[in-house]
């Protein structure tokens, strides 16, 4: 049986979540056009 230290240990030493990255890059790459249709009006009138 594993002693609860060693589990808590190996929680603690994971890798960081560096395969995340190409999500936020994919995500701002979708999100800053969308939010930039909201900066300027279309028109002169608007």
């Amino acid at each position: 049986m594993v002693a609860r230290e060693d589990r808590d240990a190996d929680v603690s030493a994971a890798e960081p979540a560096y395969g995340l990255r190409s999500f936020v890059v994919i995500n701002s790459l979708v999100f800053i056009p969308f939010a930039s249709t909201f900066r300027k009006p279309r028109t002169h009138r608007n």
